[in-house]
């Protein structure tokens, strides 16, 4: 039993963050699009419109990743967690477990309490008060994951608040050591995200449904650890074979470039904004 459980946990841990490597990219894309076009009708400078068409195209190939790869979940649903489809379908410092407390903690009083109810004098209940069967099952990696997507969260807005400075004073575009950082932070989105769903699906174990159903109760008893692993390494192989169609494709449209502009670009001729 508690092997089929981990297949099938695997199985969907793998397909989810494979899937939402996508939907991120596409959710951040569709407002810049929107922005681009807005400064090319503002300003009558084209350079906005050959921008957007190159992120738009950019972003087409991503959502429809992103659909094909986000399928498979539903039926996941169906086939390894059918009782729980059946339930519910209609920084510094380190954890010492065997202490219960956080050792070196950094203390900022209130923050949590806001963080978590929306309110600075909300009570914020710690594992003590709860017995030990409703713990999460991995408390470390749990507070890892917690502390990289907080971690890297400050980092971003501290990265950004400093580019719209320079940006402000006309310096972005020559601070080359600006541009390196921002293109040094592009995997880390990624792993922000990949944490805090870590974060979401850690913090709620040993429960689905939170009270209702326990993890060890919503699986699919009838397909076997080894269906699952057949499952698990079809999609291994599936998704890696997607994985090289979107590099390729991606890489093709950054070769192409957005057309006219980059030619212009190359060429010297200068950029004006209206």
């Amino acid at each position: 039993m508690e092997s089929a459980l981990l297949i099938h946990r695997l199985q969907f841990a793998f397909t989810i963050t494979f899937h939402y490597l996508f939907p991120q990219l596409t959710m951040g894309l569709a407002p810049l699009i929107v922005a681009l076009k807005t400064m090319a009708l503002r300003t009558g400078n084209d350079i906005y419109n050959h921008a957007a068409r190159f992120w738009a195209k950019v972003f087409g190939i991503n959502f429809i990743l992103g659909v094909v790869t986000g399928i498979p979940m539903e039926f996941q649903f169906g086939t390894n967690w059918s009782h729980f489809s059946r339930v519910t379908g209609g920084v510094i410092g380190q954890p010492d477990e065997e202490r219960r407390r956080i050792d070196n903690p950094i203390v900022v009083t209130k923050v949590l309490s806001f963080l978590i109810y929306g309110a600075s004098t909300a009570e914020v209940r710690g594992l003590n008060e709860f017995p030990k069967s409703d713990w999460p099952t991995n408390i470390p990696l749990l507070y890892y994951s917690y502390h990289i997507m907080a971690g890297l969260g400050t980092l971003f807005i501290a990265v950004m608040l400093c580019a719209v400075l320079l940006l402000l004073r006309n310096h972005l575009y020559t601070a080359r050591w600006m541009l390196w950082i921002l293109l040094l932070c592009l995997p880390l989105p990624y792993i922000a995200n990949t944490a805090g769903w870590l974060t979401a699906e850690l913090g709620r174990q040993p429960w689905l449904v939170y009270g209702l159903m326990r993890t060890t109760e919503g699986y699919s008893k009838y397909v076997s650890a080894g269906n699952g692993l057949f499952s698990l390494l079809g999609f291994m192989g599936m998704y890696a074979m997607l994985s090289i169609l979107f590099l390729f494709l991606l890489n093709r449209e950054i070769a192409h470039g957005p057309g006219e502009a980059a030619a212009d670009l190359h060429s010297g001729a200068p950029i004006t904004v209206a």
